[in-house]
């Protein structure tokens, strides 16, 4: 509750300043993201947030770049929070403007971006299956790496790459990462 009053105030604040309104719902967002709240609660707040600090169009698409970069950084395993709300209103708008319509293209983008995530969440889980079955357990800091991954390409090549490494030391460097042992 404490947060919608927050957004609330911080809405009634930013009417006229869209970039001190965007940084204030990114900070509402994280700090939701991190509360530790179901995730049905963190949506319920998070449509709330999204209402009540509603952003100009090209705001909103940076904004939920910003938001998918985030929780890629927190390693949020489902698809991202702000991306479901997003999708569930496009869903009901669809349904006010037209049921069947609404539903086609609302089912169609879910379904891509469903596809989209899953492919590139098995992309990482493979690659982490091949170096643990390879080199043994991981770091918790190699694991937050290769979560911070967004492109599937990298993520193949990487997972190629295990296969030509000597070491779990000599797959760090492709990391970016210090020496694990």
């Amino acid at each position: 509750m404490a947060r919608v009053i927050e957004a609330h105030r911080l809405a009634q604040a930013t009417k006229s300043d869209v970039k001190r309104r965007r940084t204030g719902k990114l900070g509402l967002v994280r700090s939701l993201l991190e509360s530790g709240m179901a995730e049905i609660e963190v949506r319920e707040v998070m449509r709330l947030i999204h209402w009540l600090l509603a952003l100009p169009k090209e705001e909103e698409v940076g904004f939920r770049k910003d938001v998918k970069e985030m929780e890629a950084t927190m390693q949020t395993i489902r698809r991202s929070t702000y991306e479901q709300i997003v999708w569930e209103e496009g869903v009901e708008k669809g349904i006010e403007t037209g049921l069947e319509q609404g539903l086609k293209r609302g089912l169609e983008v879910g379904r891509q971006e469903g596809r989209q995530e899953g492919r590139h969440e098995a992309a990482q889980e493979l690659l982490l299956e091949l170096i643990e079955e390879r080199f043994g357990e991981l770091e918790d800091s190699m694991r937050r790496r290769i979560a911070e991954i967004r492109d599937e390409v990298r993520l193949r090549q990487l997972a190629r790459a295990v296969f030509q490494m000597k070491s779990l030391a000599e797959f760090a460097k492709l990391l970016d990462l210090p020496d694990p042992s």
